[in-house]
């Protein structure tokens, strides 16, 4: 909401996300903490009150698709002539565009720093069979495995959350009952809120 963006934008009906955005931030300040977000701004304004830029020897970037232009600019202050910035990213695992990532944030990259660019052709993580149906999605990028062929994909859509939990819940006994132990069995999922049906 506070970059611009509607969460419920589709709704027929105006929301009333400002005035709960107001709450939240009379809280953080009531509390006297900071989000992710209030620590990258903040350190922003604090880097412009330096006569110069505090210049790290090295700057380390991991996951940089998932950037965003304040990061950025974090960095760009962040750094001087002598600053050495080294960042690992794979463009085609841009997925937080939903919330400040951006689909060009290679490119800003590459015209503020001018970097040597170097390509892992090889994977070594995974299976021939999720290399194959991730080609699918990444363009005119050639991507190699070492690994043979896995386990097929299944795509399984349910209508919520504890239909889906159920259906975890009924693969786990049928693992079970072919003879996986229960403590060799783990759901992985990505927001903690996705484990709550299970429980």
């Amino acid at each position: 909401f506070k970059n611009g963006k509607s969460l419920y934008g589709l709704m027929k009906k105006e929301d009333d996300i400002n005035e709960l955005y107001a709450l939240y931030c009379e809280e953080k300040l009531r509390q006297n903490v900071m989000d992710f977000d209030d620590l990258i701004q903040n350190c922003i304004k604090v880097l412009k009150y330096l006569k110069e830029p505090l210049g790290p020897k090295h700057i380390i970037i991991d996951e940089f698709q998932d950037t965003d232009a304040r990061q950025l600019e974090l960095i760009r202050k962040m750094a001087d002539e002598q600053t050495s910035i080294f960042a690992v990213g794979d463009p085609d695992q841009i997925i937080y565009s939903w919330r400040t990532g951006q689909t060009n944030i290679f490119s800003e990259y590459r015209k503020l720093f001018r970097p040597a660019e170097m390509e892992l052709p090889l994977n070594y993580r995974s299976t021939r069979t999720i290399i194959e149906a991730a080609s699918q999605f990444v363009g005119n990028r050639q991507i190699e495995g070492i690994k043979d062929y896995g386990n097929p994909i299944v795509i399984k859509k349910h209508h919520d959350a504890f239909n889906e939990a159920l259906h975890i819940a009924r693969e786990i006994k049928a693992l079970n009952q072919a003879g996986t132990a229960y403590r060799d069995i783990a759901v992985l999922y990505r927001r903690q809120a996705q484990s709550e049906a299970l429980l």
